[in-house]
C-alpha cells in the first residue's frame, strides 16, 4: 500500500510537533462534529415542532368528521323513526 505523501513529513517532525498537529487535527474533527451535532439537533426540533402541528391539524379535522357524523346518524335516526311522516305532506 502507498502511504500518503505527508506520513514522511510528519515522521521527520519533533515529536511534540507531531503531537501538537494531531491534537490540532483533532481539536477541528471535534469541532464539527459538535457543529453537525448542533445542525442535527435544530432539525429534529423543527421536525418535532411541524409534527406537533400537523397532529393538531388531524385532531381538529378528526373531530369535525366525528361531529358531522354524529349529526348525520342523528338525522338517519329521526327519518328512521318516521318523524317525516307527521304533519302535512
Amino acid at each position: 500500500m502507498n502511504e500518503p505523501e505527508h506520513h514522511d513529513d510528519f515522521v521527520d517532525m519533533a515529536p511534540s510537533v507531531q503531537a501538537q498537529q494531531v491534537v490540532q487535527r483533532l481539536t477541528a474533527h471535534r469541532q464539527r462534529l459538535h457543529e453537525e451535532i448542533g445542525q442535527l439537533r435544530r432539525e429534529q426540533a423543527e421536525i418535532e415542532q411541524r409534527r406537533d402541528v400537523l397532529r393538531r391539524h388531524v385532531d381538529a379535522v378528526e373531530s369535525v368528521f366525528a361531529k358531522n357524523l354524529a349529526d348525520i346518524d342523528a338525522t338517519l335516526k329521526i327519518y328512521r323513526s318516521g318523524i317525516h311522516s307527521l304533519g302535512p305532506s
